[in-house]
């Protein structure tokens, strides 16, 4: 039986993060309550959630049990560049391992940039690589 992830559902500390970084990405916020939104995109739902304050004080790392990082696939280098600059320069976060950059490890045509977004939680913008 074949399957697709249909969704996921994030508990984050910064909520207008994650809409201003779905959006630059071309998600569509379809349902927004102030507490939880939906973005839509490419099949694909992402529920963000806004963390209890009680829970806050729990640090996220993603070296132990559960999520690593996310990443989102671009159609090509100049796309994950301006990704840079339109909206990790805004946000003046600082790209992880020397990125923007190819990464021939990960196949052909591999380029992306690595971020952590305000809680830690590392996300990439990526061209897919070809096998």
């Amino acid at each position: 039986m074949p399957a697709n992830l249909y969704h996921l559902q994030l508990n984050v500390a910064d909520v207008a993060f994650y809409r201003d970084f779905l959006t630059a990405l071309g998600y569509t916020i379809d349902f927004d309550d102030g507490q939880i939104f939906r973005a839509s995109g490419e099949g694909t739902e992402l529920w963000i959630n806004w963390v209890e304050r009680k829970f806050k004080s729990y640090p996220f790392h993603r070296k132990t049990i559960g999520l690593n990082h996310l990443a989102f696939q671009v159609d090509s280098r100049r796309d994950v560049d301006e990704f840079v600059e339109n909206f990790l320069k805004r946000w003046e976060i600082s790209p992880l391992y020397h990125s923007p950059r190819s990464f021939p490890q990960y196949g052909a045509g591999y380029c992306a940039v690595y971020f952590e977004d305000p809680s830690r939680i590392k996300l990439v913008v990526m061209t897919k690589a070809s096998v």
